[in-house]
């Protein structure tokens, strides 16, 4: 499985991308997810979820940056772990790019839900995303 997921990610993610994960990165901090992160293309930066350990762990060391949400205003969408209520984010974006509900969708168009059961463990570029946003009439 993790061989498949490097895979899937640095066929989407080039070295020299912004790449974000969206939370719960992982369960085990040891040198297997070490080796793992090592090997996934990209300028990585984590949107912070419910199940990431902060501290006591190396988690953060892998990431260039750490937020709650990611504001992309130019793109009309916002990131985050959790989806958002509407009116966090609908004044200043069109949709939610979230985590978290795993293969659970929220049937709103505003709500695009990125996690990886969703996505087969492969990323999805931003080409992407902007296409679901004009797709949905948003």
């Amino acid at each position: 499985m993790h061989e498949d997921m490097v895979n899937k990610h640095n066929s989407v993610v080039k070295t020299t991308d912004k790449v974000y994960f969206q939370g719960d990165v992982t369960f085990k901090y040891g040198s297997e997810f070490n080796s793992l992160m090592s090997r996934l293309n990209g300028h990585k930066r984590l949107l912070i979820g419910n199940h990431d350990r902060i501290k006591g762990t190396n988690l953060l060391n892998w990431f260039e940056k750490v937020e709650m949400w990611k504001f992309f205003k130019e793109h009309g969408f916002v990131c985050s772990h959790f989806p958002l209520l509407k009116d966090q984010f609908i004044h200043k974006v069109k949709a939610n790019v979230h985590g978290h509900t795993h293969q659970n969708i929220i049937n709103q168009p505003e709500y695009i839900n990125v996690c990886c059961e969703i996505l087969k463990n492969k990323p999805i570029h931003l080409d992407e995303i902007k296409k679901i946003i004009k797709d949905r009439g948003l």
